[in-house]
Order: C-alpha cells, then sequence, then structure tokens
C-alpha cells in the first residue's frame, strides 16, 4: 500500500502538467517542408504568392521567397503549433513501456527497438491497418541459447479518435539442458505467449489505453486475464511522460506493476527511461525496477522534429 501511495504522489503531478502542457496552446495548422534543389529543406508556413514565385514564413529566417525553379519538392508536415513554434509529431506512438497502444503504424514505417540490451525488435506497418514485428532475446547465463518473439498488431480503425486492436505476442524458446555427469544434453522447443485485445482513446500525442491479454501455451490458455492500463501525454517539444501499468490475479492474490517515466525523442531517434514498483501481495517492502530502451524510425517520410 505504501508504494501505491508513492506512485501515485510522483505520477499524478506529472500527469496534470503533461497534460496542461500539451492542451493550453496547441492548434493544428497546415506546415509544410520545401525541399530545394541543392538540397537545402525548409519548414514554415506558405504565404499568398504570385507567379512562379512561393512565399514561406519560417520559424529562424523570417519570410523567404523561392523561385519555382528551386523547389524539387513541397510536402506537408505531420505536427501541431505550440506558441508559434511547430512540433513535429511523437513517432515513437504505438506503445508505451511494456504494453502495446491499439494504434498500428502507418504503411511503411518502421519502428527498432533495444531493450536492456538483450532485446531487440522491429516493428513495420504492413498497411495502416497491420503492423508486424518480430525479435530475439538473449539471456545470458542460462540453459536457453536461442529464442525469438513474433508480434503482429491490427487495428481496425486507425485514424479514429477510439482504436481498438487486437494481436498477440508469440514465443518460440530453444532450451538446451545439462543432465547427469557425461554431459548429456536435453534439448527441447517451448511455445508461448499472450493474447490482447484493447482499446485506445485519444491521439498521438496524447492518449490512454485499457488492455485485457490472456496467457497460452502448451495446449493450454491463462483463466485470468492480464489487465493493463497505460496513458502517455505530451509533456515538452521532445518529451512525454507515461505510465505503464498491470493487475494479474492468480491464485486468488492479485498483484499490481506500476510505472512512471519519460519518452525522449528527436526525429528518428528516441529512448525510454523509467521505473516500475510491484504493489500488492504479500510484498512487504518497496521494490524499484529501472527500466530503459532505445527506438529508431525508419521509413516513411520525416516529422520534423529536428532544429
Amino acid at each position: 500500500m505504501k508504494a501505491l501511495f508513492l506512485g501515485l504522489f510522483f505520477f499524478l503531478p506529472a500527469l496534470a502538467f503533461a497534460q496542461n502542457y500539451y492542451d493550453s496552446t496547441a492548434t493544428k495548422q497546415k506546415v509544410v517542408f520545401v525541399t530545394l534543389r541543392d538540397g537545402t529543406s525548409l519548414r514554415g508556413q506558405i504565404l499568398p504568392s504570385s507567379g512562379n514565385q512561393v512565399r514561406l514564413k519560417t520559424e529562424n529566417l523570417g519570410e523567404v521567397t523561392l523561385e519555382m525553379t528551386q523547389i524539387a519538392e513541397i510536402r506537408e508536415a505531420d505536427g501541431f503549433t505550440r506558441n508559434g513554434r511547430f512540433y513535429g509529431r511523437n513517432p515513437f506512438y504505438i506503445s508505451y513501456f511494456a504494453s502495446p497502444a491499439a494504434s498500428t503504424l502507418r504503411r511503411g514505417e518502421g519502428v527498432y527497438q533495444n531493450t536492456y540490451v538483450f532485446m531487440n525488435s522491429v516493428n513495420f506497418g504492413v498497411t495502416d491497418h497491420l503492423t508486424m514485428g518480430g525479435g530475439f532475446l538473449l539471456i545470458p547465463g542460462t540453459g536457453t541459447t536461442k529464442n525469438f518473439f513474433v508480434t503482429p498488431k491490427v487495428c481496425l480503425n486507425p485514424n479514429g479518435r477510439v482504436r481498438v486492436g487486437i494481436g498477440t505476442l508469440l514465443g518460440v524458446f530453444f532450451v538446451r539442458n545439462y543432465t547427469g555427469f557425461g554431459n548429456q544434453r536435453e534439448n527441447r522447443t517451448e511455445v508461448g505467449g499472450i493474447a490482447y485485445g484493447n482499446v485506445t482513446f485519444g491521439d498521438q500525442e496524447k492518449n490512454g489505453t485499457i488492455g485485457l491479454g490472456w496467457g497460452y501455451g502448451n495446449g493450454e490458455i491463462g483463466r485470468q486475464p492480464v489487465v493493463s492500463a497505460s496513458y502517455m501525454a505530451r509533456a515538452g517539444r521532445k518529451v512525454a511522460f507515461i505510465t505503464d501499468n498491470f493487475m494479474i490475479t492468480a491464485a486468488g492474490e492479485t498483484v499490481g506493476l506500476v510505472s512512471a517515466g519519460l519518452r525522449i525523442f528527436g526525429e528518428r531517434i528516441g529512448g525510454d527511461i523509467a521505473i516500475y514498483t510491484p504493489i500488492g501481495g504479500d510484498l512487504g517492502r518497496l521494490f524499484i525496477l529501472p527500466f530503459a530502451s532505445l527506438k529508431v524510425k525508419f521509413g516513411r517520410e520525416k516529422n520534423g522534429l529536428s532544429d
């Protein structure tokens, strides 16, 4: 119970700040990227123009007039404006720390993630509705020498304010055990994972997700679901506050895992830093579990977070 109160003490002020930060002055404005033939890239709002010229209002250079012959490409930037400054959209929006959101990647987008150094995964948007993922996990000092997992996810309405997702995390583990004095080897393959459904409310910058997941393996399916409740809100130009929480009931006992932390991101590279703490059960003391991951976006167009 002390852990729960401690978590609320830290979570709620950060949550209130993040909500106010994004809601206070964030507005949607049409901002474009203009790429010149010499490779220069400019970002700003197009002003009324005439003839073969384009007038662009930029943040750093003010108004710039360009000849059409100088321009190689004009494309719309995805994001919002706050206090006159453009904020590119959060490029890492399909998951929290450990749990997934219902959202899927846009077609052609991809994200590589490394967690705790030993876990590597890649997700790719096959379509706007389907994201395919997979990866592998190395566990030093154990009998498990090879293991991998796949994480397909489908979103029924990826552009809605309320999104519904279904997916699974399926793991395949190749286990090698040494038995007896003759170093005899016993090899076996184990398959298991968790199937889930979830609902995400909000947009890429501020959203919450509630999910239910059922574990399966060895031909059996868990009777009690894992319940997840997560929230993410933009707290700065390149930072978001996240809380990612779980509750599971087994053998008549309910145990929770609550977290709080930050996602720091640029145009293509980002990372998570957080702490988890278990609550409930027979825990007599406070445990703090650190969490860290690195993310790299690839594919599709840039989102305008540089400079």
